[in-house]
């Protein structure tokens, strides 16, 4: 056990088939550096402030989750504005798939 060993845990990022308009894309578990991205979208500071913002947060989720099947990005953060004019309901399948994806594993570590 060690380093090595752990950061082979990299390789072993699942992923979901999910067909969209016909085609196949595929929607992933959030590596560490992802799931940072997307908690640190939830939070706006203002001043001294600090608010939960979860206004794009399905949005982001979509975004950083949906891949090819070599698991490279469909979209980076540069296309937020773009992906924000697909239909809800896609993003949503996305989001979803993509949280199940996590808890899944979750749950898994607490068996």
């Amino acid at each position: 056990m060690g380093k090595e060993s752990l950061l082979k845990l990299a390789e072993l990022i699942r992923k979901e088939k999910m067909v969209i308009n016909g085609e196949d894309y595929y929607v992933k578990e959030l590596n560490a550096g992802e799931y940072a991205t997307y908690t640190g979208s939830l939070y706006k500071q203002t001043g001294k402030s600090i608010k939960v913002v979860t206004k794009d947060a399905r949005i982001t989720l979509a975004i950083l989750a949906l891949c090819n099947e070599d698991l490279s990005p469909v979209f980076t953060m540069a296309d937020f504005e773009a992906v924000s004019k697909l239909p809800g309901r896609i993003i949503e399948d996305i989001a979803q798939l993509a949280e199940s994806l996590t808890k899944d594993e979750e749950e898994a570590e607490k068996n």
